[in-house]
């Protein structure tokens, strides 16, 4: 620091001022030292003026650092904003593609129930056409099976054979003699069991009937021949059997 002392009086002689701070009479010459009150006090000024000045810096400094340190945390707080804004925006993000991701499984899970669904209704329409089909097809051969006894019938009151082979016997009958050869597992009449099976499948022919039946057991053999009697005389079983007079007369000869 520099310190400057200057004052203005009325110029004489006998000014008390000058002759404290020792100016010549000239005055424009210091004639020696000041006084060491004068100097004490310019020495306490300076001094207060020096504290002032550093507590001034102090303070400057002290703000400066204050607003640093508000810059530093509005900065940081800025930061952390915009931190939480992006992790917020990267949750929502995740959290809409996991809406989006869940959306889609019930989309196809709604997709693949509506097939499965589709799925069940054609097999059910499948399964009543065949159903219906079936129907008709029992329906068919249930009056086949009528027009084909009322053929029978007809033919067995009409034709004309030898008293020999006149005996006849209902399909009841028959098929209590079938049975009890079953029981009785008497394999004696496995050639006429076989005339029998190609007689009743008349719709294949007679070697291939043959050829197919001679895989198959005796009693296998005896109760697909009863299941075709059966379906051949649903309703009556008191009219004639076919080749009834064959199981009659075999039967005849074995008592």
């Amino acid at each position: 620091m520099r310190a400057e002392l200057s004052y203005e009086t009325k110029s004489c002689q006998d000014n008390r001022m000058d002759i404290a701070v020792g100016i010549q009479e000239n005055k424009n010459q210091h004639s020696g030292d000041l006084p060491k009150g004068l100097i004490r006090m310019i020495t306490h000024i300076k001094t207060l003026r020096y504290s002032e000045i550093i507590a001034y810096f102090q303070s400057k400094c002290d703000d400066r650092l204050k607003e640093i340190a508000e810059q530093d945390r509005i900065r940081e707080a800025l930061l952390r904003e915009a931190k939480a804004k992006e992790e917020e925006e990267l949750r929502k993000k995740h959290e809409e593609e996991r809406l989006q991701e869940e959306e889609r499984a019930k989309e196809i899970e709604k997709l693949k129930e509506e097939a499965r669904i589709r799925e069940e209704t054609r097999i059910k329409e499948m399964e009543r056409l065949k159903e219906e089909a079936r129907e008709r097809q029992t329906l068919e051969e249930q009056k086949e099976a009528e027009k084909k006894e009322a053929e029978d019938d007809q033919e067995a009151k009409t034709r004309k054979i030898s008293e020999a082979m006149q005996t006849r016997i209902s399909a009841q009958h028959g098929i209590n003699i079938l049975s009890k050869i079953r029981q009785e597992n008497d394999t004696t009449s496995e050639e006429l069991i076989d005339d029998m099976l190609i007689t009743y499948l008349d719709r294949c022919a007679s070697d291939q009937v043959r050829s197919f039946i001679k895989y198959i057991t005796f009693d296998k053999r005896i109760d697909l021949l009863l299941d075709l009697i059966n379906k051949q005389y649903p309703y009556n079983k008191e009219i004639d059997m076919k080749d009834g007079a064959k199981l009659y007369k075999f039967v005849s000869n074995n008592e």
